[in-house]
């Protein structure tokens, strides 16, 4: 007999290998116990039972590089306010993230990443907060987009060492063409931190040299980058280009136009691209003017821009885009689904225990209706129905 904490059944659930038509999967101890098609065995049993009517149930979705969302800024909250956030990302069916701080002073960068050590991982009813997306100081001022340029900075040893010493740094952008680049890398490396090219006005050539240094992913695709030249292919040349490069995208159909992402998908399919919102503060609200760090912020259409129409950020949410990437592409969800997971959750140095649906994983969902609203997560087991409902 099989006991398990909780069940979720008839689902459609989606595996490595692929579709379980339908099939259920058993939770013990904030873990995927079981993975099963067809209905749950008589001689199971479990003390919350969860069935889904035939929903989507796949991993968690996992945002890396999100600086805010629902009234929240990173950088400017507190405890509970970061508690805030991660119930907000569940309820769009992220089910982790990392907190991404942006260009500004050194101590409120320090202030920040206290933070998420002093908030801790787990935060119930919420996401899973796996560390810190630190996206700045170190860029090119060629490419700063919304960063301040006042504030971009030369490659400091020992500032770096200040962030890194928190312990909570889980990924840093930094343009590889900079002075002292590879040090950075070559440290990142050394910690087990993933280090990201961005904000660069690096050639194609220098884009290959940072990845043998240690880069492994590009942030933002096609935004705050040397762009493809018939002659130099450029820093977002070589994010299609290059095959073990990861490659984010803000797929909300703004910072890149949506007929595009076919491109991305034909060029580095689903293993190789990282979905993310780059939300700040207005991710999920309705246009309107708001404030972001020091930073005035026109959202209209869905996106933030500063006073001077430069692009700041986005303000829909993770669902949101999985839908529209999956509309573009003509992807089906399955086929989309580790853009939202797999690939993400690499980037954050977690696929040993998130990113899949996967026995002894962690028992993190996102259960999708057909059109892709969120039913529900789960995080570590936990069920939480976007309906507040128990079942």
């Amino acid at each position: 007999m099989s006991s398990f904490d909780a069940v979720f059944e008839d689902a459609r659930v989606v595996t490595p290998s692929g579709v379980i038509e339908r099939g259920w999967v058993g939770v013990s101890g904030g873990r995927i116990a079981a993975i099963e098609a067809g209905d749950v065995p008589d001689s199971a049993s479990a003390a919350s039972v969860h069935r889904l009517d035939g929903a989507w149930l796949g991993p968690g979705f996992i945002d890396v590089h999100v600086h805010g969302s629902d009234g929240v800024d990173v950088m400017t909250t507190d405890e509970e306010g970061m508690r805030n956030l991660a119930r907000f990302f569940a309820r769009h069916g992220v089910t982790s993230f990392l907190v991404g701080t942006y260009t500004l002073q050194r101590e409120n960068i320090l202030a920040t990443l206290q933070l998420v050590k002093k908030v801790g991982r787990r935060v119930e009813g919420g996401a899973n907060i796996l560390g810190v997306y630190m996206e700045g100081p170190f860029l090119n001022p060629e490419k700063k987009g919304a960063h301040r340029e006042k504030l971009l900075r030369a490659i400091d040893r020992e500032e770096v060492t200040e962030y890194l010493d928190t312990g909570v740094v889980s990924a840093l952008v930094v343009a590889p063409e900079l002075p002292d680049a590879d040090w950075l890398i070559h440290e990142l490396v050394r910690r087990g931190i993933t280090a990201v090219a961005g904000h660069t006005n690096a050639t194609y050539s220098q884009i290959e040299h940072g990845m043998k240094q240690g880069v492994t992913s590009i942030t933002h695709t096609f935004n705050g980058m040397r762009g493809i030249h018939h002659r130099e292919p450029g820093a977002a040349g070589a994010a299609l280009l290059l095959d073990d490069l990861a490659c984010e995208l803000i797929a909300d159909g703004m910072h890149i136009a949506p007929e595009l992402f076919r491109l991305f998908w034909r060029m580095k399919g689903a293993d190789k691209i990282a979905l993310i919102t780059d939300a700040n503060q207005a991710g999920g609200l309705p246009d309107g003017d708001y404030h972001s760090g020091d930073r005035d912020i026109v959202v209209k259409d869905g996106v933030g821009r500063l006073p001077d129409g430069t692009i700041s950020s986005s303000a829909k949410t993770y669902d949101y885009d999985f839908a529209l990437f999956c509309k573009y592409t003509g992807a089906s969800f399955d086929e989309a689904w580790p853009a939202a997971s797999g690939t993400p959750a690499r980037i954050a140095g977690v696929y040993d225990s998130k990113g899949s649906i996967e026995v002894g994983k962690d028992a993190d969902f996102a259960v999708l209706s057909d059109d892709g609203a969120v039913i529900g997560t789960a995080v570590n087991g936990e069920w939480l129905p976007v309906d507040g409902s128990a079942s």
